[in-house]
């Protein structure tokens, strides 16, 4: 869906892109998996602080998928 978009808009300057966090330790993903090693997730704030990092990047991003895991800024 995300490419489908992004192609629609191609002439003009939005950045459309999936941005996957990864685990992330939050009440939902505890709901989900109990029993889960917290200290294997990430913390939200560090998750949230990467995404504010890539939408205030002067980037501008067409159609991709950015897995947080193994994001690098540029």
């Amino acid at each position: 869906m995300v490419k489908i978009w992004s192609t629609e808009n191609k002439n003009n300057n939005l950045s459309i892109s999936i941005i996957n966090p990864g685990k992330t330790n939050t009440k939902m993903r505890k709901q989900a998996m109990p029993g889960e090693n917290s200290n294997n997730l990430q913390k939200p704030k560090d998750v949230a602080e990467k995404i504010k990092d890539i939408i205030f990047s002067n980037k501008i991003y067409k159609g991709e998928v950015i897995d947080l895991i193994r994001f690098k800024l540029d």
